[in-house]
């Protein structure tokens, strides 16, 4: 029982400086996972029309792999981004295909 009430309080301590010690801040900042997760679209927009288009074609591979609840929103946000610069919305898509 010693045993465990040790390992338990060690647990603890490390969740606590976890918690207190990391910057909470990092977690929304632009670019987080946290961030892309809840970002709203116009930022989502705004951030992948700040992006190169091979920036914003590997993003779009990566954003493949996501969970549909991200993927999602964020693949539509590239689209509009796409078509703000210009380009096919499906330019992307394209390409990784090739």
């Amino acid at each position: 029982m010693l045993k465990i009430m040790k390992k338990l309080n060690q647990v603890l301590i490390i969740f606590c400086i976890t918690v207190f010690y990391t910057n909470p801040a990092n977690a929304f900042k632009e670019g987080s996972t946290f961030w892309y997760k809840h970002a709203p679209h116009n930022e989502l927009v705004v951030h992948y029309t700040k992006m190169e288009l091979d920036e914003l074609c590997a993003m779009w591979k990566e954003v493949g792999y996501w969970k549909q609840k991200r993927r999602v929103p964020n693949r539509n946000a590239m689209k509009e981004a796409l078509v703000n610069k210009g380009e096919d919305k499906f330019i992307c898509m394209r390409l990784n295909n090739t």
